[in-house]
């Protein structure tokens, strides 16, 4: 039953995942909210594995329900069927530890991409292109939006458990250090934006001052117009 239904069931995982993460990262670019965090006493590494973890917990709701649903469904049609905790709670970890990788990298991209669309696009072209690729190969298997279709009672059969779960760990490690990375570049990007404003912003004052001040001081063309209507004037009145 497992089998026969997970290729679906973890294709729309992997969808609500995508949806998740490109909804979080519009509402924060929305009205340059994104800028405005980065100016927090609060370091942006630890806000976006704070984001990891939540898109983690989300998954694992998800994952605890389906297996439930499917062990519902094994005992209803199936008398044969014996209830295993055990069993359950290990297919259950791991199908989520293989949709971790997917899962952070989804949020990397989102956090790359201000126009949720972007991320929306290259979210869904991953899915239906990696989705067709073979399931059996152990390499293909281990790629990102690949890997949650990997199914416990396969890789138990093929001796890959370790192998799927020690590279999906790798594989998450490394996106959730490239992500600290360009969080750090993008903070120095908007510094150096907020100082060159502050710059520009001190300049503008400045200019702004001094033709104020040189608009108040009289100009010598003027004072020499002045005093050729005076002189005029006098002379209309002496006539």
């Amino acid at each position: 039953l497992m089998s026969a239904n997970w290729q679906m069931m973890a294709m729309l995982n992997i969808l609500i995942s995508i949806c998740g993460a490109c909804t979080m990262y519009h509402t924060e670019y929305a009205d340059n909210g994104m800028q405005k965090m980065s100016v927090l006493p609060i370091r942006q590494g630890n806000m976006f594995f704070s984001k990891f973890m939540i898109a983690a917990l989300v998954l694992s709701a998800m994952v605890v329900i389906e297996m439930a649903v499917l062990a519902g469904c094994a005992a209803y049609w199936f008398p044969s069927y014996i209830f295993d905790l055990i069993e359950i709670l290990k297919t259950a970890g791991f199908q989520i530890v293989v949709t971790l990788p997917t899962v952070m990298l989804m949020l990397v991209i989102a956090s790359a991409c201000k126009n949720m669309w972007v991320s929306l696009g290259i979210g869904v072209i991953l899915v239906f292109t990696l989705s067709i690729f073979p399931q059996d190969n152990a390499l293909l298997g281990l790629f990102p939006f690949a890997s949650p279709y990997q199914v416990l009672s396969t890789a138990v059969e093929n001796s890959r458990i370790a192998l799927y779960v020690i590279a999906c760990g790798i594989e998450t490690a490394l996106f959730g250090i490239g992500e600290v990375i360009y969080l750090r570049e993008m903070s120095k990007t908007y510094w150096l934006k907020f100082e060159f404003w502050l710059s520009a912003r001190e300049k503008g004052k400045k200019n702004i001052f001094m033709h104020s001040k040189a608009d108040v001081s009289p100009k010598p063309t003027q004072i020499k117009q002045d005093e050729v209507k005076k002189n005029s004037c006098n002379a209309l009145y002496r006539f």
